[in-house]
């Protein structure tokens, strides 16, 4: 993972870059025969940028909502981005 900075103020930008040849167990998880980026792998994300927010804090997660499921392309790499704002 690494931190992108943003045009946008009170706003931080991580990326995490996806790949079946990196992370070869990830093609163990299929749906529909297709390879599908697991709900652990997400808090897992979600839990790392907390971190580095927020470093020696202790994190809680609640209320986490998958909207839609990841399809990991089978030769491509995914970046996967996540957004935080400031409340």
């Amino acid at each position: 993972s690494h931190f992108v900075s943003s045009i946008h103020e009170g706003e931080q930008i991580f990326e995490f870059d996806i790949n079946l040849q990196k992370y070869s167990f990830l093609r163990d998880h299929l749906v529909f025969g297709k390879p599908i980026f697991p709900a652990a792998g997400f808090i897992e994300i979600v839990l790392t940028c907390g971190q580095k927010l927020f470093p020696g804090k202790s994190l809680r997660l609640t209320d986490l909502s998958i909207k839609k499921a990841l399809e990991i392309p089978i030769s491509l790499s995914t970046t996967l981005q996540v957004v935080v704002q400031d409340s």
